[in-house]
């Protein structure tokens, strides 16, 4: 009996022992599983992805600073304007020319110029209201004669903003100081002989105080303004010419004839005389 419930116990023990044995495998493979299992996902970067992962939603990468949460960038204009030229220069006048190239999101602007000669103060001429960009001009009078002039193109819109253009310049023409030619002596006579022809003497004089005269030209014409003959002398700048001329029409009596002289400078002044004789 004795060796009975010895050789029990000895095979409970063994048994309680193989037991033991399995629960402690079991353990130790879990966790060589897991051991495992972080070292291939580090390996394969999984956790990395799993970071990623997490911040892809309401973080940077969803409704964060890349997804939804991106900041709106507003773009404003302002107003502006260039000043383009001057056209139509005179002696004493001109017309201003510019742009509104962009009304600064304002209903309106107004927009006018500035000008003056070179460094002297500036005058401003009238405003014109604008409501889209395009071209604005003015037309300035009284200016100087042959003096260097600045301007420049300005606006305030009606939202209270103001802009100026870069100035621009402009000279206006000189006036010409060149006095003309005159005619002193202009004579036209018809011989009054009683024959069927007609004899005109013309005896004429010009000067010029510029001493710039360049033609004289002499015209016969009829009644009704042909001319019949003609003669002309060329000058290259001289104060004064004087000639005796005749020009004979055969059968030419019992006519009226318009006799003219005109006289031109080197400057283009030009005068003239006409005078009519009955043959």
């Amino acid at each position: 009996m004795a060796r009975h419930d010895e050789q029990s116990r000895t095979t409970d023990s063994q048994h309680a022992g193989s037991g033991q044995r399995g629960v402690f495998s079991r353990r130790s493979v879990l966790k060589l599983t897991g051991a495992l299992g972080a070292v291939a996902a580090s390996s394969l970067g999984v956790g990395n992805v799993a970071a990623a992962d997490s911040t892809a939603g309401f973080g940077e990468g969803g409704y964060g600073a890349d997804g939804y949460g991106t900041e709106e960038t507003t773009t404003t204009s302002s107003l502006a304007v260039t000043t383009d030229g001057a056209t139509d220069v005179q002696t004493t006048a001109a017309t201003l020319t510019g742009s509104v190239t962009d009304l600064g999101g304002a209903d309106s602007v107004d927009a006018a110029f500035e000008y003056r000669p070179v460094g002297g103060s500036w005058s401003t001429t009238a405003s014109q209201t604008v409501t889209a960009t395009g071209s604005v001009s003015q037309s300035v009078s009284g200016l100087a004669s042959g003096t260097d002039y600045e301007f420049r193109t300005t606006a305030l819109s009606s939202s209270g903003e103001s802009a100026t253009g870069t100035a621009a310049t402009f000279t206006t023409v000189t006036e010409s100081t060149e006095s003309p030619p005159a005619v002193t002596r202009f004579n036209v006579s018809e011989a009054g002989r009683k024959d069927p022809h007609a004899e005109i003497t013309v005896n004429w004089d010009v000067t010029d105080v510029d001493a710039d005269l360049a033609s004289v030209t002499l015209e016969v014409a009829d009644s009704s303004g042909a001319t019949l003959r003609s003669t002309a002398w060329s000058y290259d700048g001289i104060a004064t010419a004087s000639d005796t001329d005749e020009f004979r029409f055969k059968k030419g009596g019992g006519v009226d004839y318009q006799v003219s002289i005109s006289v031109t400078d080197q400057a283009g002044n030009t005068v003239s005389d006409q005078t009519t004789v009955s043959a």
